[in-house]
């Protein structure tokens, strides 16, 4: 997100799972630089996501890893690399044509849709 750094998300409790992170410098320099966290346990960091409302709803999944990209075009080009969108809505539903996998825990999803890139 905008304006957030790495000690903003490392000042309060991390999330339930993660053994690490940091910021990556964007080349462009233009759309701030996106966080990552890499992840020891998925489904403990997913639990940890879906009940935290401060948690950000943009978060972009790989196997041991999760990105807070902090614009649209970084998500667009993250979706493009492969990684999908976290979404732990209780009642979420990909229109059709947008992949959907199941979360590690229930009542998260991973998906290339989001409202906001639409």
């Amino acid at each position: 997100m905008p304006g957030r750094s790495s000690t903003a998300r490392t000042s309060r409790a991390a999330p339930a799972g993660i053994n690490g992170g940091g910021e990556c410098q964007d080349p462009a320099g233009d759309d701030g630089d996106p966080d990552f966290l890499t992840i020891e346990d998925m489904e403990a960091f997913q639990t940890a996501v879906k009940g935290d409302e401060d948690e950000p709803d943009d978060l972009m999944i790989g196997d041991d890893f999760a990105v807070d990209p902090s614009s649209d075009d970084q998500r667009r080009q993250l979706l493009k690399a492969g990684l999908l969108l976290l979404n732990c809505t209780s009642d979420f539903k990909a229109p059709s044509g947008h992949t959907v996998e199941e979360g590690a825990v229930e009542g998260c999803a991973t998906t290339d849709y989001s409202e906001d890139l639409d």
